[in-house]
């Protein structure tokens, strides 16, 4: 018979049962919050963080980045409070599930309770908080409650270990884990911004005819034409397909997760020589096999005279900005666009784009691994 009072997964060394405690008896010490009145401008130019919901992110339980600052006159005339670090900051109404363990002195919205002066260790609370939040979560999705009150919050039970030296050790490799995945993220952020960069530069800007950084040996001047003087739309019906759970080829739809499923049948097999294209949300997609489309809104493009890749770097380079949902091709075809007619050019365009996407696609899937792995981790080791 499985033991309720202990977790599935384990540090080695520790065999007593866990306790269970009420959220109040984490802390010696709990606030809530307010705001000052945002007509007086004056009590918004201090020096005192003062978060909101939209502060905090709810899968990052640290490093909040405040994005408002209050005086000591603002806290005297409003019911926020100021409090102290190493306080757990709690989002009770909207954004309910969302907390962070704070590392300075802060105050906070109506929407928060603080937990200060804590009992147990400050990152297990946050992440044995943060899984009893998530239960609560799912328990009143599909509902009309939209948040919980300070005093049932306070009233919740959660099962803990009673020795801090465990606590400390589940904390600690949570607290690793969070930094790891961070790491991958910003390393992430960070070549999307060197990729958004070099299509700024491997491309001429306005009217220079040539771009500002350039492979070796190529001399000549750019060509310049719009979109729909060089573009071919292939037609989509006969590649139409409804979604399957399990089938030969891919089906394509415009956004941001592109595979909707699999099909059997006859494929559009050039898939080298073309990009996708979302109609309703600009998005861009460069097929790597035979494919399938799921709607009339994804667009099949090509281009004479254009290497496959060059012209999927190119559409990522002009495409317009969304302008909501509506139909975004006829804008796209009367964007102006540079080319390089020199195929050997194109192709290391093409390619340098390429390899930077897969860069890009490698450290997006290792920090969804790493995701994966600590969900499955705070499943394991919390009761």
């Amino acid at each position: 018979m499985t033991n309720k009072n202990v977790p599935e997964l384990r540090f080695e060394g520790f065999e007593d049962d866990w306790e269970q405690r009420k959220v109040f008896q984490f802390a010696k010490d709990t606030y809530g919050g307010g705001t000052p009145k945002t007509s007086v401008k004056e009590f918004w130019n201090g020096a005192i963080p003062w978060i909101q919901s939209s502060d905090l992110e709810t899968n990052r339980l640290f490093n909040v980045s405040p994005k408002k600052k209050i005086t000591d006159e603002a806290v005297q005339k409003s019911a926020t409070k100021i409090i102290p670090s190493n306080s757990i900051a709690i989002v009770t109404r909207v954004g309910v599930g969302k907390l962070a363990l704070m590392s300075f002195e802060y105050a906070t919205s109506q929407d928060f309770l603080s937990l200060s002066e804590l009992q147990v260790d400050p990152y297990f609370g946050s992440y044995s908080l943060y899984t009893m939040l998530q239960k609560e979560l799912n328990n009143i999705q599909g509902t009309s409650i939209k948040g919980m009150t300070k005093s049932d919050l306070l009233e919740k039970r959660i099962m803990i270990p009673k020795n801090a030296e465990e606590q400390k050790k589940i904390g600690t490799l949570f607290k690793q884990l969070d930094y790891t995945i961070t790491l991958h993220q910003c390393k992430l952020e960070q070549l999307k911004r060197i990729k958004k960069a070099f299509l700024q530069l491997l491309f001429p800007v306005d009217d220079e005819k040539i771009p500002r950084l350039r492979f070796a040996d190529f001399e000549e001047d750019w060509g310049q034409r719009q979109l729909k003087d060089v573009l071919k739309s292939h037609s989509f019906k006969q590649y139409l397909a409804e979604p399957r759970l399990k089938g030969e080829f891919e089906i394509i739809q415009q956004g941001d997760k592109p595979i909707i499923g699999y099909a059997e049948g006859e494929a559009f097999a050039e898939y080298a020589d073309v990009t996708l294209f979302g109609d309703h949300t600009v998005s861009l997609y460069k097929p790597k096999r035979p494919f399938f489309v799921a709607t009339d809104g994804v667009k099949i493009l090509s281009a004479d005279g254009f290497d496959g890749q060059y012209l999927f770097s190119t559409l990522e380079r002009y495409k317009p900005e969304s302008q909501g949902y509506k139909r975004h091709f006829t804008i796209l075809k009367n964007e102006g666009i540079w080319f390089t007619k020199n195929s050997d050019e194109q192709i290391k365009i093409g390619s340098f784009f390429k390899q930077l996407d897969n860069t890009i696609a490698l450290y997006q899937h290792k920090s969804n691994q790493l995701e994966q792995l600590k969900q499955a981790y705070l499943q394991k080791m919390f009761i």
